[in-house]
């Protein structure tokens, strides 16, 4: 009777033992899964950028979470790293961000309302929420033009060469001026 009350006790101090060394951590364990599972900054199918990386999220399992690349390739960010992490969470649309510069004697409106038509022409181009065309920055040799459509995720990089290739036909029919940068050198010493 001794020897089993010995193994019951020592069993006992053994538990003890286990759960004041482990305790804490599965308890940490559980309280992470718990806000994971009811707390998602994220969803499959968002695009996001964590802990220096982005993409698409592609999954998200109990370890980590796997981002994809226009390029194809996959990141996997282990789900440590999310923890704590800024993340910024674009969602299923993007921005396109073109820059068009036309000459300063060019009709900034009638510029504007041509690139309008050309983003309303592209399908790949959302109408809610609106795109952004304004004037930019007055450059060395050009006032840039910001053309900032919205796009569906998976539709960026394809819109993003639609919309420069269209617009610039656009231009080149409508006979607007894209002038190229120009610079004058003047060596020391020489006559002007």
């Amino acid at each position: 009777m001794n020897d089993q009350a010995a193994t019951i006790s020592h069993a006992k101090d053994t538990l003890i033992d286990l759960a004041i060394g482990f305790g804490p951590r599965l308890l940490a364990a559980a309280l992470i899964l718990i806000v994971g599972v009811f707390s998602k900054p994220f969803r499959v199918g968002e695009y996001i950028a964590i802990a220096g990386v982005e993409g698409v999220v592609e999954s998200i399992t109990l370890f980590n979470t796997k981002l994809g690349h226009v390029d194809r390739s996959m990141v996997v960010v282990p789900n440590r790293k999310v923890v704590g992490e800024i993340l910024h969470n674009y969602g299923r649309i993007r921005q396109v961000e073109v820059s068009v510069g036309v000459a300063y004697e060019s009709d900034l409106g009638g510029v504007i309302e041509l690139i309008g038509g050309v983003l309303r022409a592209n399908p790949r181009v959302l109408q809610d929420p609106p795109p952004v065309v304004q004037p930019m920055q007055f450059g060395d040799s050009s006032v840039s033009i910001a053309v900032k459509p919205w796009v569906a995720v998976q539709d960026q990089v394809q819109a993003t060469g639609e919309i420069y290739a269209a617009v610039l036909a656009a231009l080149r029919a409508r006979g607007v001026v894209m002038p190229l940068p120009q610079r004058e050198v003047r060596l020391i010493g020489q006559p002007a």
